[in-house]
């Protein structure tokens, strides 16, 4: 599954509510909407690095979404709390889990 982009990299600065984060892009402050409201505390440390894509829309307050972030470990971590749901869809779909090779997700 690719991740919806372009992503582009950025800094973590701060995360004034649940759901903004300010983010340094192309060396700016840039405002980006969060889709995990979880605490993220291990994650969100200032000067992480970040993936932001470019995101519109009727209502919306900010011109980019958070999409990964870089952990202390190196590893990317999704906060796109919709994504696992996605990968398992397709993974079932695609019949990449051996166990659950019989299973459907309904509605698909």
């Amino acid at each position: 599954m690719r991740i919806p982009g372009p992503l582009r990299s950025a800094r973590f600065v701060s995360r004034p509510n649940r759901f903004l984060t300010v983010v340094e892009l192309d060396g700016e402050p840039v405002e980006a909407h969060l889709p995990d409201p979880g605490r993220l505390k291990e994650l969100l440390l200032p000067g992480a690095n970040v993936w932001v894509r470019p995101a519109s829309g009727p209502g919306r307050k900010t011109r980019f979404t958070l999409a990964m972030v870089e952990a202390p470990s190196g590893e990317l971590v999704s906060v796109v709390t919709t994504l696992p749901n996605e990968l398992v869809a397709e993974a079932l779909e695609a019949g990449r889990i051996a166990e659950l090779a019989e299973s459907r997700v309904a509605g698909l």
